[in-house]
């Protein structure tokens, strides 16, 4: 409970708190009764929010910005908001960016993760500049949104993902009681989809490309995208030959982009026939130990596009976009078409129905067929009954 009452031996009032079991007191000064109840009804939200870790609201940021500092280092000591020192107003943005990068939700980040915000902190810096936090302002994230869907060189899609980045970089100030709300809260985000970029690998094709491959952990490497569903190359390369349990023909595929989530860290999934034959060939030759993948590293990224590409000139096809994603997204297809239970797929590939409606479900040749083919049974409809006349009188 949070209290205020009357120190008549400096003719004044003080606040009387409970922080964490702690008995705290603060000299609130010779003010009317109406203004120590308004200190104490800010100071016992603040310290809610504290016991809670939850955030504050933002007319209680603002008053605790607005307080002397001797007030406020009071609070701080109590652990109640972060020291004056560490206000927006002194907090530049190339140091809050510093900081929120070593904080531990950043740690947890994958290495593409990191790589993705850090090329958006330098974006920030370079359109609002190394100002204060408190001084951007909602014209700073529209110039800045504005100007990146200006770019002809990336999609609208692409410029929204920048954009919701610099806005969880923002959030976190929010978060740690710097700002009273987010200057990108208002922005307005383009979540089209951008559906020319969308393609679909029907398994003929696969079969003409694969027949172009000669290096058998080139062909390994696009059975897993293109009929096991995994990712390229982050997922390839965790997997080892203790992955593949040959009885059960299943493999144990384990994301990084997953590891926030403990329980779809790794996942189970069915080989088929073809990854298995080639899974078997690449064994025999190499020894079934160590890594699947062993001629590939993270760092030579494009080997990965290198044979793919040669292959698809061999057989005189142009390069999809998005190469390694259709892959995979193709494969997912291709099950959702086999199952009618959809979590079964999700569980295979590794997302939920929703991402798969927005960036993998696609529509196929044979789809379109099913209704254009003048062969085909034509689709139910529903008989009308007819009504009958009176009978005449």
């Amino acid at each position: 409970m949070t209290s205020v009452y009357r120190d008549n031996a400096r003719d004044g009032w003080r606040l009387q708190t409970y922080v964490r079991g702690v008995r705290r007191k603060l000299w609130i000064g010779a003010v009317s009764k109406k203004q120590a109840d308004q200190v104490c009804t800010y100071v016992h939200a603040m310290k809610l929010a504290a016991e809670t870790a939850t955030s504050l609201d933002p007319h209680v940021v603002r008053w605790s910005n607005a307080i002397s500092d001797r007030l406020a280092n009071t609070l701080a000591d109590w652990g109640l908001m972060e020291p004056r020192g560490m206000q927006a107003q002194s907090i530049h943005l190339e140091k809050w960016i510093a900081t929120y990068f070593a904080s531990a939700i950043a740690v947890r980040w994958a290495k593409t993760t990191r790589v993705k915000m850090e090329y958006v902190a330098r974006l920030m810096l370079e359109h609002i500049g190394d100002v204060p936090l408190s001084r951007i302002t909602e014209a700073h994230a529209d110039n800045f949104a504005a100007a990146l869907y200006a770019k002809s060189a990336i999609s609208s899609s692409h410029a929204a993902k920048q954009i919701k980045n610099a806005k969880q970089i923002l959030q976190h100030a929010v978060k740690c009681r710097l700002l009273d709300r987010n200057p990108f809260a208002l922005v307005k985000i383009n979540s089209d989809i951008d559906q020319s970029r969308k393609s679909y690998i029907d398994r003929t094709t696969a079969m003409r490309l694969l027949d172009k491959m000669s290096i058998k952990e080139h062909r390994v490497l696009f059975c897993l995208a293109r009929f096991g569903g995994l990712r390229i190359p982050s997922e390839s390369l965790e997997m080892t030959w203790d992955c593949i349990d040959w009885e059960t023909h299943t493999m144990r595929v384990r994301s990084k982009k997953m590891v926030r989530h403990k329980s779809k860290e790794i996942r189970t999934v069915p080989i088929e026939p073809l990854l298995y034959r080639e899974l078997l060939d690449l064994a025999e030759l190499r020894g079934a130990s160590g890594r699947l993948i062993a001629t590939f590293t993270s760092d030579n990224s494009g080997t990965y596009r290198h044979f793919l590409d040669a292959a698809a000139k061999a057989c005189g096809l142009t390069m999809w976009p998005k190469m390694w994603h259709n892959l995979r997204a193709s494969c997912g297809t291709d099950w959702r078409g086999q199952f009618a239970n959809g979590y079964v797929v999700d569980a295979w590939i590794g997302h939920s129905s929703r991402i798969a409606d927005l960036h993998y479900n696609r529509v196929t040749a044979a789809d379109l067929k099913k209704i254009t083919d003048p062969t085909g049974d034509p689709a139910p409809t529903k008989k009308t009954k007819k009504r009958r006349g009176k009978p005449a009188s």
